[in-house]
C-alpha cells in the first residue's frame, strides 16, 4: 500500500481534487519528481525534501525512483495521484492545503539591511563548492545581478528586463543558478512591499522580473520564476522571509543550514539572492533609520 498525502501546496490544490487527467513525469531524483500536463507543474516531494511552492507531500520516506522511475505518465485527480498499475497516493484525511505566501510583519529598515548584508557577505564568501561550472558561472552572474538590482533601484525598467533575460536560464540543471538569484530577488521585493509606501512598486517589479525571465528558461524552472512573481516561494524561503522580517540573524542562521543543503547551487543562489537584494536595496534607497526593536 502506498503512503498517503499529507500536504498539497494551494496552487495545485485545484488540480488534486479535480477531474482525472493525465501529466508526464518530466523528471524523478530520490526525495522529488516533477510532473505536468503542460498547462501546470507540480513536485511530489517526500518528508525532509524541500518543499516547493507546487508541491505534494506524502506521509512516508520512499524512493520516488522506485515509484516513478520507468512511469512516463500518471494521471491527477479525484484526491489522487493513480499509477498505471492501478495503485495510488491518495489524500489523507488529515491532508492540508499549504500556503506558498509568506506571512510577513513590517520591519525595522536599519536591522533588515544590517542583517541582510551581514549574511549577504558571509555567503558570497563561502559559495557552493560542489560543481566547478558553477564557479564559473558565478564570476560572470553576480555582477549582472547587482546591475539589475541597481536598476531596479533606480527604476530603469527597460534595463530590468533585458537584465532579468541575460540572468535567466545562466547555470547548468533544471533550475539555473541565474534563476535561483531572481527568485531570491522576487523575494526581497515581496518583503520590501511589506514596508511603508516608498516611491517604488516593488509588487509591480517583482512580476515584471519573473515574466521577463521565464521563457528564457527551463519549463520547470519557469515555473517556480512564475509563482515567484506572484508571490508564491518554497516552504523554507518564506521562512526565511519572515526571520529576515524580525532581524532574528539567529533564526536565519539556522535556516540557511538547511537552505544551503538544497540542490548543488539553487540553496545557495536563493539566500544570496534575497539576502544581496535587500542589502543593495535598501542601501540605495538610503532608507531612513529607526531605533533598535521599533518598526518603520
Amino acid at each position: 500500500m502506498l503512503p498517503p498525502i499529507n500536504l498539497v501546496a494551494s496552487p495545485v490544490w485545484p488540480l488534486v481534487n479535480g477531474p482525472p487527467q493525465p501529466v508526464t513525469v518530466a523528471a524523478v531524483f530520490p526525495r522529488a519528481a516533477y510532473l505536468t500536463n503542460s498547462h501546470h507543474w507540480f513536485s511530489l516531494v517526500v518528508p525532509g525534501a524541500a518543499l516547493p511552492p507546487d508541491g505534494i507531500r506524502i506521509v512516508d520516506t520512499i524512493d520516488l525512483r522506485a515509484l516513478l522511475g520507468q512511469v512516463n505518465h500518471i494521471r491527477i485527480g479525484n484526491r489522487a495521484l493513480l499509477l498505471p498499475d492501478g495503485r495510488q497516493l491518495s489524500i489523507s484525511p488529515r491532508c492540508r492545503c499549504w500556503q506558498p505566501q509568506p506571512r510577513l510583519g513590517h520591519c525595522c529598515s536599519r536591522e533588515l539591511r544590517a542583517v541582510a548584508c551581514r549574511i549577504a557577505e558571509e555567503l558570497q564568501s563561502t559559495p557552493p563548492q560542489e560543481d566547478p561550472s558553477v564557479k564559473l558561472t558565478l564570476h560572470s552572474t553576480l555582477p549582472l545581478f547587482d546591475e539589475l538590482l541597481r536598476n531596479a533601484a533606480n527604476n530603469c525598467q527597460e534595463d530590468i528586463l533585458l537584465g532579468a533575460r541575460h540572468l535567466a536560464g545562466r547555470g547548468p540543471g533544471l533550475t539555473p543558478l541565474g534563476d535561483d538569484l531572481l527568485i531570491g530577488c522576487c523575494l526581497a521585493l515581496t518583503i520590501l512591499a511589506r514596508r511603508a509606501p516608498q516611491q517604488h512598486d516593488w509588487l509591480t517589479l517583482r512580476q515584471l522580473l519573473a515574466e521577463s525571465a521565464a521563457p528564457a528558461t527551463t519549463a520547470r524552472s519557469a515555473a517556480w520564476l512564475r509563482q515567484a512573481g506572484k508571490g508564491e516561494f518554497a516552504h523554507e524561503l518564506t521562512a526565511l522571509a519572515r526571520a529576515l522580517c524580525t532581524a532574528n540573524l539567529r533564526w536565519v542562521v539556522r535556516l540557511l543550514r538547511r537552505i544551503l543543503t538544497i540542490g548543488s547551487s539553487s540553496g545557495w543562489a536563493n539566500a544570496y539572492g534575497v539576502s544581496r537584494a535587500l542589502c543593495l536595496l535598501l542601501s540605495l534607497e538610503d532608507a531612513p533609520i529607526c531605533p533598535p526593536g521599533q518598526t518603520d
